[in-house]
């Protein structure tokens, strides 16, 4: 599986939160508007873009989060909100862009094509992005 990492911003509520939960993994509830509407939890593995911990009362926080499943981008495209929770809720936040890893460049190259329908579905910009990261990739084995 490719892992799939994207911005957000997290609010997280006041209270207790149990001891280190932030320092790994924390799960996610994300929804899909479908058809049908879908609701499904992910491991993932969230990180705050200044390098504090998250703590318990954060308003706004600018994150990093990692998904592994083929299913996240269901879930976690731009604008689509989720919640955070350790057993129980424990914030929420919303998507603002999706990030494109190197290693998932190279990852797509030994998977099979996708269907047609889904690569219309991603638009000329995902296009163009794939292309521009497919020409880093190809400039960077020159100089190896």
């Amino acid at each position: 599986m490719t892992p799939f990492t994207f911005k957000a911003l997290v609010t997280l509520d006041d209270g207790e939160l149990p001891a280190g939960r932030f320092a790994g993994s924390v799960v996610l509830r994300g929804h899909c508007a479908g058809p049908p509407v879908r609701t499904m939890m992910f491991t993932a593995r969230i990180v705050a873009d200044d390098d504090e911990p998250l703590r318990p009362g954060d308003r706004r926080r600018v994150v990093t989060i990692t998904v592994t499943d083929d299913r996240a981008a269901q879930f976690f495209s731009p604008g689509r909100h989720f919640e955070v929770l350790t057993g129980h809720e424990v914030g929420r936040g919303t998507v603002s862009r999706r990030l494109v890893t190197l290693g998932a460049l190279a990852d797509r190259r030994h998977t099979t094509a996708p269907d047609r329908s889904a690569r219309e579905h991603r638009g000329p910009e995902f296009a163009e992005m794939l292309q521009r990261g497919r020409e880093v990739v190809q400039r960077g084995r020159e100089f190896a």
